[in-house]
């Protein structure tokens, strides 16, 4: 913010590109694009200082507030739309819920291969944990809030239909991007079709 070298040559590339943000997308975007990129790295110390962290099973919001922050979804949600075409008032309002969509939709594609590997820091094993539920349980509450979360995506997004293509040209590519990895992913291992019909 202060403009002052970063003494390593990564983080200084990092900064020009969150101060280039403002060349391309329109100032409120940018700035949310900004807050989001800075707040995926405040993510990254969390996820540090937290290590070993008891999570409460009161805290039953914190597993996705953690993980909307470290996944930069409201910077990829943003993105979706072409910047100075597409009026922030024909998708503002889908925003969180568009943020919500891009981290469950990596989580539930991903939750088998962490499980594979015995990853627990992520936010179905923090969910499981937070409700005090079964982590087959929090996998299949996150299927139904994601299907839920598309279907309000495409309610609010109906009356612009050009952020309405552009939404949904984004969610197919997104799940076959993931779906496609199989050496990352690993769900060719489960014989997994899935089913993008609705998308």
């Amino acid at each position: 913010m202060r403009g002052k070298p970063q003494e390593d040559r990564t983080l200084d590339a990092f900064a020009d590109l969150i101060l280039e943000t403002s060349r391309h997308f329109p100032r409120i975007t940018a700035n949310f694009m900004v807050s989001s990129t800075l707040n995926f790295v405040n993510a990254l110390l969390l996820e540090d200082q937290t290590q070993g962290l008891k999570f409460s099973t009161h805290a039953s919001n914190y597993p996705a507030f953690s993980r909307i922050m470290s996944g930069l979804s409201e910077l990829y949600a943003l993105a979706i739309f072409p910047s100075m075409e597409t009026p922030l008032e024909s998708f503002i309002q889908a925003l969180p819920t568009l943020m919500a969509f891009i981290v469950n939709v990596n989580d539930i594609l991903s939750f088998y291969k962490e499980e594979l590997y015995g990853e627990t820091v992520n936010q179905i094993s923090l969910l499981a944990l937070c409700r005090d539920r079964s982590k087959s349980h929090a996998f299949h509450s996150l299927i139904h809030e994601t299907v839920e979360a598309h279907e309000k995506i495409i309610r609010i997004l109906e009356p612009d239909r050009e952020a309405l293509d552009a939404y949904k040209e984004f969610a197919r590519g997104y799940v076959e991007f993931h779906v496609s990895l199989d050496s990352r992913y690993r769900l060719n291992e489960l014989e997994f079709q899935p089913v993008l019909s609705i998308l």
